[in-house]
């Protein structure tokens, strides 16, 4: 969801190993060329039986823009969402994330 919402906004976007550990992503990067590190994180996910009990599933991720010259985080952000309550189907907690996600990616003005 991150990764498709910043490649709209950047010309060129890579996704690390999901096991990268930060140092080891910041390294990679800074070998890479690239200006910005860009780590999402899962703080919170809820997935909810939301037709049978009419609770919303739920997730939160949070989001930080490091600036790979300088190791400074330059920008961070909680994300929270929650899915439809009037829904005849079990959306999954992270159908709800694209939305929000994009908002703030077309927030940034700093990036292009």
């Amino acid at each position: 969801i991150v990764l498709s919402a910043f490649s709209a906004k950047m010309q060129h976007v890579d996704m690390a190993d999901n096991k990268a550990y930060f140092n080891k992503a910041m390294e990679s990067a800074r070998k890479g060329g690239y200006q910005y590190l860009i780590t999402p994180e899962i703080i919170h996910m809820e997935n909810r039986n939301t037709a049978w009990s009419g609770r919303p599933a739920k997730a939160s991720i949070s989001i930080k823009i490091v600036d790979v010259k300088t190791g400074e985080v330059i920008d961070s952000v909680v994300i929270q969402s929650r899915t439809s309550m009037v829904r005849l189907t079990d959306p999954s907690p992270e159908e709800s994330l694209p939305p929000p996600v994009q908002e703030y990616v077309d927030s940034i003005k700093f990036i292009s």
